[in-house]
């Protein structure tokens, strides 16, 4: 079978410029900043000062660049954090309704999340600078599930892992939908490949794929997006385009 993907490693020189032509949007929901706006603009959730976002972007953008694993990130990020005073139950006002609430700023996990998502949203968007560079000659991609050789467990997504070693051309439309990472968490990548490898490893194009659609409704906004089933809304694009919009139905 294939072989394993390292998730990160040093990324490609299209992933660091495809974080540094970001922008900043300020928000206060991770809804309010929607799929592909996220290729243009960097935001976190309730980080409502563009220096405090600013601060935030920068440790990201050197996580990115030096391979700062997830532990040094946090161990960095948390001092300047607290010290600002964002962190942990704060009351705030949602500039939206005007209504004060309690809500959680930073915290470990948060940043977690934070420097997951950001690193493999630039991976992602990385290598399809790479694939449309080098598809004359590595003209498919292959869909690639961490667990996909092994036994399925407790944390698998069913969806994505039925997507483990779907293998389709490099501009086939698959890949504004399902190119990773597909969910708050996901492990996916796509791996490219030419015919001499698809031999090697036995793999075949693949038929066609059925990406059935599914209804969801921003709270924030009220707009229902049709979503591709098994994926987490928000996540329904391809980071390395900035020209795709999702179906509003």
């Amino acid at each position: 079978m294939p072989a394993a993907i390292d998730p990160f490693g040093l990324p490609p020189e299209e992933a660091i410029k495809w974080f540094e032509a970001k922008g900043y949007a300020i928000s206060w929901d991770w809804r309010d900043v929607w799929q592909q706006m996220h290729s243009q603009a960097f935001t976190v959730a309730k980080a409502m000062q563009k220096d405090l976002l600013a601060d935030i972007r920068a440790a990201v953008d050197g996580a990115i660049k030096n391979g700062t694993t997830k532990r040094q990130f946090s161990k960095d990020l948390k001092p300047m954090l607290q010290e600002r005073g964002w962190w942990g139950k704060k009351e705030v006002t949602d500039p939206e309704t005007g209504k004060v609430t309690t809500v959680t700023l930073g915290t470990p996990r948060r940043l977690g999340v934070i420097y997951d998502t950001n690193l493999r949203q630039s991976h992602s968007a990385g290598r399809w600078q790479t694939a449309q560079r080098l598809k004359e000659t590595r003209p498919y991609l292959r869909y690639v599930h961490r667990h996909g050789d092994q036994p399925p467990s407790s944390g698998d997504r069913p969806q994505h892992r039925h997507w483990h070693n779907v293998v389709k051309p490099v501009d086939d439309p698959i890949w504004d939908h399902i190119m990773p990472m597909n969910g708050w968490g996901c492990h996916c990548k796509v791996q490219q490949l030419n015919e001499r490898d698809l031999e090697r490893y036995g793999l075949a194009v693949s038929g066609k794929v059925p990406l059935p659609k599914v209804g969801w409704t921003n709270p924030r906004t009220g707009q229902t997006m049709m979503v591709t089933r098994g994926i987490d809304p928000g996540f329904d694009y391809n980071p390395g385009k900035k020209t795709y919009l999702p179906e509003v139905k």
